[in-house]
Parts: C-alpha cells; sequence; structure tokens
C-alpha cells in the first residue's frame, strides 16, 4: 500500500488482470468466480478508504463496482433461492456467513442498492441478522453489530457488543482476546481477522477505545511470539493497529534514555 507509485500501478492492473468478466474474482486464474474472495478483496478496497482517507483511485473504484454488482447479483440469487425452498414447504432459520458478509460490506461502504429487487433481498437478510445473537461466531457476531449499527437500530446493536464482551480474557501480559480459535479450519473463523473484527465492532458501535487498547497489545503479541501467520492475518492486524484507536504511527516524541 505504501510503495512507489509504478509499484502501485503494477498492483493495480495485476489485480484487474484477475477480476472475471462478471466483477468476481477467482482463487485461481481460470477458476469460477468465488463469492468469498470476492468479497475478501472488496474488503480490502473499501478499508483502503477508511485507512487513508483518501478517494482511491479510479481504477480501485472501478474494480469495486464491479465486484459489488457481483455481490448484488449473488445476493438476489441467494434470495430468491430461499424463498423457493419456502414455497417447497421447507423452513430457512439464520443467514449465511456470504449474505452477513455482503451486509457488512454494505454498512461500511456506503453502497446503494442498484435495483428494487436488490432492496428486496437485502431487507430480507438485514431482518434476519438478530438471529446471529446466539452465534458462537465472534467474528459474526462483530459483524452484525457493525451491521444494525450501520442501520440505525443502535440497541440491538449494543446487545451484540455486550456478548462479545462476555466472552474476552485479560491479561496484565497479552492484554485482551479470545481464548480460543473459532475453527482454525474456515476462511472465517481465523483467530487474527476474527480478533480484528471485534476491534472493529467494538470502536464504530460502543466507541469502546479502552478495550481497543488492551485488543491491540494481544496483536503485537502475536507477531513478537509467533507470526502473523498469512497475508490474510497480516493485512488485519497492520489493519487494525493503524485504523482502530491510537495510531502506532504518530510522533511520539523524543525518547530520553538516561544512565
Amino acid at each position: 500500500l505504501y510503495s512507489s507509485a509504478a509499484s502501485d500501478v503494477y498492483k493495480r492492473q495485476k489485480l484487474q488482470e484477475l477480476q472475471n468478466a462478471d466483477g468476481a474474482w477467482s482463487w485461481y486464474k481460470g477458476m469460477p468466480g468465488s463469492r468469498s474472495m470476492t468479497g475478501y478483496i472488496t474488503e480490502l478496497l473499501v478499508r483502503l478508504l477508511l485507512l487513508t482517507g483518501q478517494q482511491n483511485s479510479a481504477d480501485a473504484l472501478s474494480m469495486q463496482q464491479r465486484a459489488f454488482n457481483y455481490l448484488h447479483s449473488q445476493a438476489l440469487q441467494e434470495y430468491q433461492n430461499i424463498r423457493k425452498a419456502e414455497k417447497n414447504g421447507e423452513k430457512v432459520k439464520g443467514l449465511s456467513d456470504e449474505a452477513l458478509k455482503y451486509l457488512y460490506l454494505v454498512a461500511i461502504s456506503g453502497e446503494k442498492m442498484p435495483l428494487a429487487d436488490n432492496q428486496t433481498a437485502y431487507n430480507y437478510f438485514l431482518s434476519k441478522v438478530g438471529e446471529t445473537l446466539t452465534s458462537r461466531s465472534m467474528a459474526n457476531k462483530a459483524l452484525a453489530a457493525i451491521v444494525l449499527d450501520k442501520a440505525g437500530r443502535k440497541q440491538e446493536a449494543l446487545n451484540f457488543i455486550a456478548s462479545l464482551k462476555e466472552f474476552l480474557t485479560k491479561t496484565d501480559e497479552q492484554g485482551m482476546f479470545f481464548a480460543f480459535n473459532e475453527n482454525p479450519y474456515t476462511w472465517g473463523g481465523l483467530q487474527i481477522p476474527a480478533h480484528v473484527t471485534v476491534m472493529e465492532a467494538l470502536e464504530l458501535v460502543s466507541g469502546d477505545s479502552s478495550t481497543v487498547e488492551e485488543m491491540k497489545l494481544w496483536l503485537l503479541k502475536q507477531k513478537q511470539t509467533q507470526a502473523w501467520d498469512s497475508p490474510v492475518t497480516t493485512v488485519n492486524a497492520v489493519f487494525a493497529l493503524l485504523q482502530r484507536g491510537v495510531n502506532l504511527l504518530d510522533n511520539q516524541g523524543d525518547v530520553r534514555i538516561t544512565v
């Protein structure tokens, strides 16, 4: 993100080349478009704006909009499939991880629904968010809190925040963290991305900066004692450290050492 201008252009071009005609990205070039991969890259593009406070380049904005067009179509298709299943007598409960991530991306980006059908699908999924309160996933609870807060349902969002705090552990050495992996074998269950999403929810919904700073300590300890073991976790950790709470890159003044 902070390399030379020429390198930035090259990276954008490579990302553009990997985006399919329908706006999706695949796990590997030549494979069908992936809803989860497209959601992940769209999240990075949206977070870049949140991190820098500057408008993304025209190329990045174009990729983001094409990706949202794909995500809109996928959400609408999911909604239509649910309605068909309900007409056949099936009872569909809860909200899929993909639909929740879609609501979250719409919430933090300010994306508008392109058509009335998309708005209907969005409203349906939004009506299901409250059912996520009983979820065992901390990441999903955090996403739900942000979605509800952006939708103006403040008290419901705060209920999710209260539930998240019940699972936090605190030590002097590591700060605040969740003392378990949600599900290390799923894309959304990686520990550091889940930790970062909770930090985002705590600050955006409840303004709890003190807890966010305690959770930053755990992130730094992970780097010190182990590793941010993948590009996914590293990007999430860097975003959290720079965007949430106190900016660790700010000048803290002179350091004086006396012997």
